[in-house]
């Protein structure tokens, strides 16, 4: 058995937070794969009753952020405040049924450094906006991994607190914190482990806190950020190759209409240039 720290993350979550927090008390205190616990909430400066409801609840610790700085930022701080060896993050809106966490524990005392409890089930259904940009997201981070990731940034997962612990100032302070975690653990060729757990509705009255545009292109920004810092060839190979093909496209056009040939032209030495680009940073690397 070993010691946990829960850490939830939280911004106006009343209509669920209580009852996250008395199923993950329960779940803890009967697991045979837990000693001791405890359970870290970070109020990202709710403005709703969230944190007036958390101050009744005993035997939790409260940490609250007087500025909303978000969801990845809350979470570095519980990480940073906790005192076990092991981590578990955990959304506070009800959607990762909590009856699960011992199927992950199981997984985690195998030995791995990072287990995800991957999303399943008809409630995972994406709005017609939302799946398109997954999937590019999803694209993108596999390519530069080389890995095929069967969740890119599910909130529910187990951590080796000394293995994120000098990872976190490359992490994101936003809800791209789990994706950049992901990709740094592959990076870092620590062991992972994605385990199939169902995703539930949130609870009536509650809303996602996720803006679609503005969230996706945080998580671009953090994904290439990772990207430069352990392999910074594969985004200039990337960037190259949507370049060349783009160019080729424009090559045929100009058959047809010879007024695309200069820009083909130009897109295909530029192309060329940044792969170039990107060979001269890989030298730089292993100098």
């Amino acid at each position: 058995m070993k010691n946990f720290s829960f850490i939830i993350p939280v911004y106006n979550e009343e209509k669920a937070i209580e009852k996250v927090i008395e199923l993950l008390k329960l779940e803890a205190s009967n697991s045979e794969n837990i000693n001791e616990f405890e359970i870290i909430i970070v109020d990202d400066n709710s403005t709703d009753k969230t944190f007036e409801i958390l101050n009744k609840i005993k035997d939790i610790i409260i940490i609250k952020n007087l500025n909303n700085f978000g969801y990845g930022f809350s979470l570095k701080r519980g990480i940073l405040n906790s005192n076990f060896e092991n981590l578990v993050i955990l959304d506070g809106d009800g959607t990762y049924p909590i009856k699960h966490l011992d199927k992950l524990l199981n997984e985690f005392a195998k030995g791995y450094d990072l287990v995800i409890g991957k999303r399943t089930g008809k409630n995972l259904n994406l709005s017609l906006f939302k799946k398109p940009m997954r999937i590019l997201l999803k694209f993108i981070v596999e390519y530069a991994t080389g890995t095929k990731i069967p969740d890119i940034n599910s909130g529910f997962r187990i951590i080796k607190k000394k293995e994120i612990i000098n990872k976190l100032k490359y992490l994101s302070n936003t809800f791209s914190f789990t994706t950049s975690m992901t990709m740094s653990f592959i990076y870092s060729r620590n062991t992972i482990s994605y385990m199939d757990i169902p995703y539930d509705l949130r609870e009536k009255g509650a809303t996602s806190k996720v803006k679609i545009v503005q969230d996706s292109l945080r998580t671009l920004q953090y994904i290439i950020k990772i990207i430069l810092k352990y392999d910074k060839i594969k985004l200039f190979v990337l960037l190259s190759a949507i370049q060349f093909f783009f160019s080729l496209f424009l090559y045929v056009i100009s058959f047809y209409s010879p007024f695309y040939f200069t820009g083909a032209t130009m897109l295909f030495i530029s192309a060329i240039i940044t792969f170039c680009m990107g060979m001269l940073s890989e030298t730089n690397n292993n100098e």
